[in-house]
């Protein structure tokens, strides 16, 4: 994701509120909007990594293509692929 740490902050948040509005869960966007708040915070400390890694970049691309072409298998896929690379990232 192009830019510095707050705009990949703010990206990557209004990515979860898309995915939270394209599942039209009102459940789900509203746990999305209570974890934005946890998340601005944790996240602004990783950002800067973040930021610059190509591999998470391309992985968020894929999620959206995935998502845009209604194709579940690979939408799960990339995102479990998403949560492993940021959960295994140094912070």
């Amino acid at each position: 994701m192009a830019g510095g740490p707050t705009a990949f902050v703010e990206a990557d948040l209004d990515l979860h509120a898309f995915v939270a509005g394209v599942a039209r869960s009102p459940l789900h966007a509203a746990l999305e909007r209570m974890a934005g708040v946890g998340l601005r915070t944790d996240m602004t400390g990783r950002a800067r990594r973040r930021a610059r890694d190509e591999e998470l970049d391309e992985l968020h691309r894929r999620l959206v293509d995935a998502i845009d072409t209604s194709d579940a298998e690979a939408a799960c896929a990339t995102a479990r692929a998403i949560a492993i690379a940021e959960g295994a990232a140094p912070d």
